[in-house]
């Protein structure tokens, strides 16, 4: 019996296999190579069919598919198909999204012609208006004394520059007037022209007491003309305002330098904010800021005057203080 060589079967097998494999390969190319010339014709005949004026319908996922029948599905997601508009272009460059109208109803779009110029940004901050430091004036003792009377007896009083606020009863005042008229007196005489010198010395420091007393220039030749020292003093305010702060009630006793009443000019008001970290890059010094209050609508214009040097730990904010012109 003849016996085959070994490496006559192998190389047998191995053409058996490569013709094998060759014919699985064709078989399961040809029904792809048939899926994709299908598709070329079925968007070929819907091109066709757009070019004859037939409704086509695509995927709204897929819009490069189209097809002439609209119970067809997207062979790539399965979607149900959408009729195409005659506003659509087949330019596969161009990617257009179009709304209908109630769609473009609930978006509430709006559109702006794009200009050169400044830009603007609205903040939403939590604030409170306050007096201006810079107008607030204090009405202090400037001696001890007693209050005999308090003109105005109430925060929020409106007074004018130069009315009564506070009749002060005053020992050491009684006593300075008293040391004035005798200054007064003894300037008056003839004297030989160095004791006339130290007399004028003498009233004139009689008349700076007073003065350190919170006596006005009128006040004391007031006392002059008069020729008669008084216990009381008014004391008059030195502008007009607000009565923000009332220390005193009649009958009380004070001291050098205790505060009787505080006086806010109510025409120059501050608006404080509080700015949080991530707005810090919109405001700084010497701005214009155009804001509105919950109470009003109308608008307030103002300008940045400073901003606290500190960030507050707990709530992430630093102050901003607006001048305003409260007309």
């Amino acid at each position: 019996m003849n016996k085959k060589n070994p490496i006559t079967v192998i190389a047998v097998v191995f053409v058996v296999l490569a013709l094998g494999t060759t014919v699985l390969g064709i078989s399961f190319q040809t029904p792809h190579s048939h899926d994709h010339v299908h598709e070329q014709d079925h968007q070929a005949s819907s091109s066709e069919a757009a070019a004859n004026g037939e409704q086509e319908y695509t995927c709204s996922m897929h819009p490069n598919f189209r097809s002439t029948d609209p119970n067809d599905r997207c062979p790539i997601c399965g979607m149900e198909l959408v009729p195409v508009t005659s506003s659509s272009a087949r330019d596969d460059d161009v990617v257009a999204i179009e709304l209908s109208g109630r769609s473009l109803a609930l978006l509430s779009l709006q559109t702006f012609v794009v200009e050169k110029g400044s830009a603007t940004a609205q903040l939403r901050l939590i604030g409170s208006l306050d007096f201006d430091e810079r107008a607030l004036t204090t009405i202090s003792a400037w001696t001890s004394g007693r209050i005999e009377r308090l003109h105005v007896n109430y925060s929020g009083a409106q007074v004018e520059a130069g009315a009564p606020l506070v009749e002060l009863y005053s020992p050491e005042l009684l006593i300075a007037q008293q040391e004035l008229l005798q200054a007064q007196r003894q300037a008056n005489r003839e004297a030989p022209a160095f004791l006339a010198e130290s007399n004028q010395t003498t009233l004139r420091a009689a008349r700076e007491r007073l003065r350190l007393l919170g006596l006005s220039s009128s006040q004391i030749e007031q006392v002059i003309a008069r020729g008669e020292a008084s216990d009381r003093i008014e004391i008059h305010a030195p502008s007009s305002g607000l009565v923000v702060t009332r220390n005193v009630s009649q009958g009380d006793y004070v001291n050098t330098g205790d505060t009787l009443l505080e006086l806010a000019d109510a025409e120059r008001m501050w608006a404080v904010f509080e700015l949080f970290e991530r707005d810090l890059a919109y405001i700084e010094v010497g701005q214009t800021l155009t804001f509105s209050l919950t109470s009003s609508e109308q608008p307030i214009e103002g300008v940045v005057e400073s901003l606290s040097p500190r960030l507050d730990a707990d709530s992430r904010t630093r102050q901003v203080r607006v001048a305003i012109q409260n007309a």
